[in-house]
Parts: C-alpha cells; sequence; structure tokens
C-alpha cells in the first residue's frame, strides 16, 4: 500500500457494493484514504482505520498516481471541481478514474442497472405468459 494506490473495499451494509478511494498520507503522516461518498455529501478524507470500520475486504491497486508525492495527489484532488456525490454521474469510481485520469465510467452502475434492466424484462414476459 503505497500514496497513490486505489483501494477498492466492500461495503459490510450492502453486499455487492464496492467502494474506491486513494489512499494519501497527510501531513502527520498517517494513512488516509480520499474519496468520495454519500455519508459526507461528497469528496472527503478519512484516516485508514476509520475508513475500515464499515468496510472489509481491502484490495490496493497502484496506479499513476502511486509514482507521485502526497503534495501532488492532494493538489489533483482540491482541483477537482466537481466535489458533491451523485450516485449515476459522480461516484467513488468515478472520482478515483478523475484523480488517475482514467475515462470516467462506473462499472458497478453499469452491472447493477443492467440487471435492473434485465430483471425487468423477464417480469414483463413472465406477466404477459400469464395472460
Amino acid at each position: 500500500m503505497r500514496s497513490g494506490d486505489i483501494i477498492k473495499v466492500s461495503v459490510d451494509s450492502k453486499p455487492f457494493i464496492n467502494h474506491f478511494g486513494i489512499v494519501v498520507r497527510n501531513l502527520k503522516n498517517e494513512v488516509t484514504i480520499l474519496h468520495n461518498t454519500p455519508d459526507a455529501k461528497g469528496l472527503t478524507e478519512t484516516k485508514l482505520h476509520d475508513f475500515l470500520v464499515t468496510r472489509s475486504n481491502p484490495k490496493f491497486s497502484a496506479t499513476i498516481l502511486s509514482k507521485e508525492t502526497d503534495e501532488y495527489i492532494y493538489s489533483k484532488y482540491n482541483n477537482i471541481k466537481e466535489r458533491d456525490f451523485n450516485i449515476f454521474t459522480n461516484n467513488c469510481e468515478h472520482f478515483t478514474d478523475k484523480m488517475t485520469g482514467e475515462k470516467v465510467v462506473s462499472e458497478q452502475m453499469y452491472i447493477y442497472i443492467s440487471i435492473i434492466l434485465i430483471s425487468i424484462i423477464i417480469s414483463f414476459i413472465f406477466i404477459q405468459s400469464k395472460k
């Protein structure tokens, strides 16, 4: 685990939901996570220990930021213009993509929307077959 890595965790209260953030060390040399969460209504910084209280199975992956200084990471974080959480347009995956310069997408959002649409179609077909 290094500054600039992405942390991916399972959300304990929401099965099958993952949460993402960026690892960084603050001025006190504490490991913190920069992330976008509805709990804070947007971008926030949380100490690693507190971040993991309601989350489990942390997995870390290196990013282009892993080679950068903490000051650079904070600079990118402070320059993000859209700071409010929005499940569809500005969630935790969108945030990590913006920080790392990746294409901004939420893969798990696509998966859940697909599952919902398939469920609706199957329900419609089942209802129609009963008529």
